[in-house]
């Protein structure tokens, strides 16, 4: 029997991803694919996190996870970070463009979808494609800024249920499934310092990965000074460092950079975002405790 529609998923595999799955999965929809395409170097935890998704899937009759991945002409994977590399250049977010996000993002969704059998025979026989993605109704002006496909016929199902950031964690509370992490490459420019900071402490690889970018993009850099765009995250973690010396008194008569004071303060304003207060000035009186004992962040502006 021949489908009426397709459902697509464009899961970025973040909060919003997995309040939405839920949502469209409560509703009735089964989707005929789900892509999450992986730049190459995205939060650990996130790649932790699909096997777990995958089994509540399953379990809801959905499908799993398929990952897509840009690859070149010879068909290997060349991801985001490599791709830095080989150019000596950083991100291009970096520099006030989104082209990451389009090379890595979206032209592997769209080059599996076009090969895909059940996509090319819905188009050739008119069936209606229906694009799903996870922007929320905090963030709904979003969906104004998108480039139309005539492929698809895009829905954003936490903006039409007008569902904000507390109502998609509520919901992934609700159906017994893990917070996920934050969507995120470990050298996203967008990083806040605190979130720096963590990369730094918690997974050094990655963070001394993200150095090497910038070390080997140094060259070509002229109008940025590094991945935090006015800085650059080295420099962040010497402020860093600096400012834990002062606290234990081990840096008496040093002498600090002009450059690295200001960078402590900018170490010192940056705080992870207060979700326990938000909840209370919002009044959202069914946001649980849950909530507040995992690391959940905005989503990534460059790799929605």
């Amino acid at each position: 029997m021949e489908k009426e529609t397709l459902h697509i998923a464009a899961a970025g595999m973040g909060v919003n991803t997995i309040a939405y799955l839920i949502k469209c999965d409560k509703k009735g929809i089964i989707f005929d694919a789900i892509l999450f395409a992986d730049p190459g170097k995205e939060n650990p935890k996130t790649y932790e996190y699909i096997p777990i998704l995958n089994k509540w899937l399953i379990d809801h009759n959905q499908p799993e996870v398929t990952i897509v991945r840009q690859v070149n002409k010879y068909g290997d994977f060349v991801g985001l970070y490599q791709d830095c590399i080989n150019n000596k250049a950083l991100p291009s977010i970096v520099y006030g463009f989104k082209t990451c996000s389009l090379k890595f993002k979206k032209s592997p969704q769209d080059k599996y979808l076009n090969n895909w059998e059940p996509t090319k025979f819905a188009w050739d026989n008119g069936i209606p494609v229906f694009k799903y993605k996870g922007f929320d109704a905090d963030e709904g002006h979003r969906t104004k800024k998108e480039y139309p496909d005539v492929k698809y016929t895009d829905v954003h199902p936490l903006v039409d249920l007008n569902m904000g950031r507390f109502e998609c964690i509520q919901t992934i509370i609700d159906a017994g499934l893990p917070l996920p992490p934050k969507s995120s490459c470990t050298f996203c420019p967008s990083m806040k310092p605190w979130e720096i900071i963590e990369l730094y402490e918690n997974n050094i690889k990655e963070f001394h990965d993200a150095i090497t970018m910038e070390r080997n993009a140094a060259e070509n850099i002229t109008t940025v000074k590094g991945l935090g765009r006015d800085f650059s995250w080295w420099d962040l973690i010497k402020a860093y460092r600096y400012l834990q010396m002062i606290k234990t008194r081990k840096s008496m008569g040093i002498i600090i950079p002009e450059k690295i004071k200001k960078l402590m303060l900018k170490v010192n304003r940056s705080r992870p975002i207060d979700y326990e207060k938000l909840a209370k000035e919002r009044n959202v009186k069914d946001a649980v405790c849950d909530l507040f004992s995992q690391n959940i962040n905005i989503p990534c502006e460059c790799m929605d």
